[in-house]
């Protein structure tokens, strides 16, 4: 019987690597007995956010390629062509970051779920995932229909409990000198910690073996 696998993936869902790292988040979930938790670290929440300038579009560009090409990850010419027309200018994940809280209050098992359908929006569909509205729309679309009218009209739960999460994902940074997203972290009590990023971008076994669990 598989040995047992928990693990929480540190992730902010305007990060072009965490969208290249869900394939492989999206399989070890799939293993029999594992249980993979998600914290928004809040790397473009609040003061994160940012404006694209032209130098910062320059980095974008590049990380999508490189991305594209260690991930298989596909961005489409819709979002190319909106990213070059500014459409995309705005890096904000606070409503998406919101969004997926409203699914862990609603429908936790499908957090995931939501996540890639947000992340597909932005790099598939050419969609502005920093806009409360599209996101909102989005999740109508996927079948989150109760955590988009709480997205449209927050409530005090929510904002408490997307705080908290954003902390706590914050705090593991912190604490394990994590200097950016996506990150995993496995293992239990002192040998919790995170296990090397590259191994979200390469084969299950080695990940497994990052994790102590090959």
């Amino acid at each position: 019987m598989p040995r047992p696998l928990k693990a929480t993936f540190l992730f902010d869902p305007l990060c072009g690597w965490c969208y290249g790292a869900a394939p492989m988040i999206a399989a070890l979930r799939d293993r029999p007995g594992a249980v993979v938790d998600l914290l928004p670290a809040g790397l473009f929440v609040g003061e994160g956010a940012v404006t694209m300038s032209e130098s910062f579009l320059d980095y974008v560009r590049d990380a999508d390629r490189r991305v594209a090409q260690v991930s298989g990850q596909p961005f489409s010419d819709a979002y190319r062509a909106e990213l070059s027309a500014g459409q995309l200018s705005r890096v904000d994940s606070a409503a998406a970051t919101l969004a997926l809280s409203a699914v862990h209050l609603e429908d936790p098992a499908r957090e995931f779920e939501a996540l890639r359908a947000l992340q597909r929006l932005r790099w598939e569909g050419g969609r502005d995932n920093s806009d409360a509205g599209v996101v909102a729309g989005a999740l109508e679309d996927a079948g989150f229909g109760a955590a988009a009218a709480r997205l449209q009209a927050p409530d005090a739960a929510l904002l408490s409990t997307n705080s908290q999460r954003i902390e706590a994902g914050r705090d593991l940074m912190r604490r394990f000198s994590i200097r950016g997203v996506p990150a995993l972290l496995a293992g239990q009590g002192a040998a919790f910690g995170p296990v090397p990023s590259s191994v979200l971008f390469g084969s299950m076994d080695d990940l497994l073996a990052a994790m102590g669990a090959s």
